[in-house]
C-alpha cells in the first residue's frame, strides 16, 4: 500500500510540473548593412529577453552584414512567435517583431525604407 501511495504522489508531482523550455534554433541572415554584436530573443510582446546561447569554443559575434549565424535559445512548448532584438557595433539597436520560428528555419533581417523588416523561410 505504501508503494502505491508513493507512486501516486510521484505521478501527481510530475503531472503538476510545468514544461521546461526546449532548445531551439534558427539561422539569422544579416541583411541590415550593419555589423551585429548581440542577439536577444523573447516570446512576442513579452519583454522576457534572453541572450542567444553561445558555445564558449565558438567566437562568432560580432558578425558582419551579409553573414549568417545559428541562433540558439530556449523555447517554451507551443510558443512560436518571437521578437528579436539586435545590438549593432555602432551602438544602435533594432527590433523585429512576431517572427514565427516554428515555421521559419531561416530568418533574414533588413531595413526597408528605414523600418525593420524580415523574410522567413
Amino acid at each position: 500500500m505504501l508503494k502505491i501511495l508513493i507512486a501516486a504522489g510521484v505521478g501527481a508531482l510530475l503531472a503538476a510540473t510545468p514544461a521546461f523550455g526546449e532548445d531551439w534554433d534558427f539561422v539569422l541572415v544579416n541583411a541590415t548593412g550593419k555589423r551585429i554584436t548581440d542577439v536577444e530573443v523573447a516570446p512576442a510582446a513579452s519583454a522576457r529577453w534572453q541572450m542567444q546561447k553561445r558555445d564558449p569554443e565558438l567566437k562568432r559575434m560580432p558578425f558582419p552584414a551579409g553573414a549568417r549565424q545559428n541562433i540558439s535559445f530556449d523555447r517554451d512548448a507551443n510558443v512560436c512567435l518571437f521578437d528579436i532584438r539586435i545590438k549593432f557595433a555602432d551602438g544602435t539597436m533594432g527590433l523585429w517583431s512576431r517572427i514565427n520560428v516554428c515555421d521559419n528555419s531561416y530568418v533574414t533581417i533588413r531595413y526597408t525604407n528605414g523600418a525593420p523588416s524580415f523574410v522567413g523561410n
